[in-house]
Parts: structure tokens; C-alpha cells; sequence
């Protein structure tokens, strides 16, 4: 889980309206995201497996479970490969 942090340890944030601007210097590279996403990484920084980030971030969104694991794998393999 945690081969991510250096990747989810942004640079610069900045939030308008309900879109949010990611930069990161290091990789160069920069994303526009929603809450959800921003929500994503605060609370991957959070756990250790997982299925303890598909839990908590169910509470928030209020999906089923096979779908958020499914955003969840697509979003960490992403991320994976923007290294």
C-alpha cells in the first residue's frame, strides 16, 4: 500500500468551485480531481491494506463494495503508472 506515497504527496493545491488542481514538481505532473478523489488520497495516507481504504471510503461515498474496489484498483494502477 504504501508504494504510492511519494506519488500522493502533492506539491501544490488549489480548489475552485468543485474541481481541485493537483501539482506535483518531482514527477512533473498535475491532475484536476473532485472531492472524492482529494478524499481518496487523504485517506489512503490513512491505512495500511487495501481493504481497509475500500472500507472507509465507502462511508463516505456510499457505493457498493464491488465498484469502489474496482475505482479503487483503477485509480492505484493509474497512479502506478504515472511514476
Amino acid at each position: 500500500m504504501k508504494k504510492l506515497d511519494k506519488i500522493l504527496d502533492y506539491d501544490y493545491i488549489e480548489k475552485r468551485k468543485d474541481k481541485i488542481l493537483l501539482i506535483w514538481k518531482k514527477i512533473p505532473h498535475w491532475l484536476i480531481v473532485d472531492q472524492d478523489f482529494l478524499n481518496f488520497i487523504q485517506i489512503y495516507k490513512t491505512c495500511s491494506t487495501k481493504n481497509e481504504l475500500t472500507n472507509k471510503f465507502l462511508k463516505i461515498i456510499n457505493e457498493n463494495k464491488e465498484q469502489t474496489e474496482k475505482v479503487i484498483n483503477q485509480t492505484i494502477n493509474y497512479l502506478l503508472d504515472k511514476r
